[in-house]
């Protein structure tokens, strides 16, 4: 096999890990399945731009990986073009997110179609601002607008830039898109400290092109700036670890990105401090002093957080969170029977929930009322996440079986949030999985060169049952309310 010298002296494979075949079947796959449901389900046919719409997105997705897993694994400046790109791309997002809104939800503008949340944290922004303009105390103004505190971070952030730009949805959006790409440049560093340059930039490139964090980049919401923390501390961990000698630097990063979660997610603080224990206590390194310093670097971030836990009270809100955690999978269950006349123990949402915690919310593409359409209008993102999620498993898998011990902190830090959410109940909702997203791309590229190694038929056996999966799910729903 054929290698070239890459500027900087990393060598790079010139085989492309992904494939024409896989360009072919992913657009094919989404064709299926969309084309089964309208000959299925002639009388709920979703909103036809809708519709040509997301397989445009659909087909973006495919032929622009295709393009730059082709061309880009050897163009210097990488990280800059990569931003660059991204920040286009998102940019075209928002635009796109304003059409969709102006055609079905006008009097929404400037925010999103479904922005309740949206609307929320604009308003609590408004006060933020006001609030400092008057020299007031911005945590007690939140007390009276929220319940929890973990929603007071998102409102803060808004808020500081209204006060100097004013109240401009607009700007809360660029700045998303900013934040954004500077993840995906981040993505890019953090697979070049777990994996090779080649799989490095196609992580990059697929936290570039992703349509659910595009999606998410046109909305008021904070999944967009929680991602890049939740990032942020991911690259400077693996850092440490491959770094040392930088340990205390590294540290104070890691904290200045993690301290900012409990007025965001509270129960992603003990999350990740769980996930640097099991990647310090894993991780392998070179020599015994280094080993040392990781170890000492990771009992002063935990006695740090464990101290301002204990000033700011943040144990009790965590044990709080649980207790409410713990009882709404059942609750959600038991709740959706009721309204709907169903027998609890034979509800077969059960299984679906439990299975998506897993997959991936799988798309609705029928459209029986009007409160569907914030529902169906992204479908794209799930089929894309259906298919493209064949190769996180299979790079998962391939990881553990080989010990990698370098993505230790990745590993476990997704695998934990998916029990959360599995156990929370709210796996089905796109918003809370997204958090995950950045993290199982980075398994993407391995999934991809172990696959093209095997050369086996397991995609098309995965696509199969994702497909019956699929068409269940929609049919369930139409069986809930009786329309079949």
């Amino acid at each position: 096999m054929k290698l070239k010298e890459f500027p900087n002296s990393t060598l790079i494979y010139i085989q492309m890990l992904w494939e024409n075949k896989y360009t072919q079947k992913g657009i094919i796959f989404s064709l299926i399945v969309v084309g089964v449901h309208l000959l299925l389900f002639p009388n709920y046919i979703m909103s036809v731009p809708i519709l040509l719409i997301g397989l445009v997105i659909i087909l973006f997705f495919y032929l622009a990986f295709k393009f730059y897993s082709e061309n880009w694994m050897q163009i210097e400046n990488f990280s800059s073009k990569l931003f660059i790109h991204s920040f286009v791309f998102r940019s075209l997002s928002i635009v796109g997110m304003y059409a969709l809104t102006y055609i079905y939800q006008p009097e929404n503008l400037p925010l999103e179609i479904g922005a309740s949340d949206a609307w929320n944290y604009h308003s609590s922004g408004q006060l933020v601002a006001n609030t400092l303009k008057n020299d007031g105390d911005i945590f007690r103004a939140l007390t009276g607008f929220w319940k929890n505190e973990t929603d007071y971070g998102f409102s803060i952030y808004v808020g500081i830039i209204y006060y100097f730009i004013g109240p401009s949805v607009l700007v809360i959006k660029v700045c998303n898109a900013i934040i954004g790409s500077f993840t995906a440049v981040r993505i890019y560093q953090i697979g070049k400290e777990v994996y090779s340059e080649k799989k490095a930039r196609l992580a990059g490139i697929l936290a570039m092109i992703f349509p659910t964090l595009l999606w998410f980049t046109a909305m008021l919401l904070k999944e967009t700036i929680l991602i890049f923390l939740l990032v942020n501390i991911a690259y400077y961990i693996i850092s440490l670890t491959n770094k040392p000698q930088k340990g205390l630097i590294y540290a104070v990063l890691i904290l200045l990105n993690l301290l900012p979660l409990y007025y965001f997610r509270v129960f992603l603080i003990p999350l990740v401090v769980i996930s640097i224990a099991f990647h310090a206590l894993f991780y392998q390194a070179k020599s015994m002093q280094n080993k040392l310093i990781i170890r000492v670097v990771s009992i002063f971030v935990f006695l740090i957080i464990s101290l301002l836990a204990n000033q700011l009270g943040m144990v009790d809100n965590f044990i709080k969170t649980a207790d409410q955690a713990s009882s709404a999978f059942s609750s959600e269950l038991a709740a959706s029977a009721m309204q709907r006349g169903l027998n609890y123990k034979v509800a077969l949402v059960t299984p679906f929930l439990l299975i998506s915690a897993i997959i991936t919310p799988f798309p609705s593409l029928i459209h029986f009322d009007d409160n569907q359409l914030g529902i169906y209008m992204h479908f794209q993102n799930e089929l894309v996440r259906n298919f493209m999620y064949f190769f996180v498993f299979l790079g998962v898998y391939h990881i553990i079986k080989n010990r990698k011990r370098q993505a230790a902190y990745i590993l476990v830090f997704c695998i934990g949030y998916i029990l959360i959410l599995a156990i929370s109940g709210v796996s089905f909702q796109d918003r809370f999985q997204v958090l995950a997203l950045p993290f199982l791309i980075l398994f993407i590229p391995e999934g991809l060169e172990r696959y093209s190694l095997k050369k086996s038929n397991n995609l098309n056996i995965y696509l199969f049952f994702i497909f019956i999966a699929i068409l269940s799910w929609n049919l369930f729903k139409l069986s809930l309310r009786q329309l079949l």
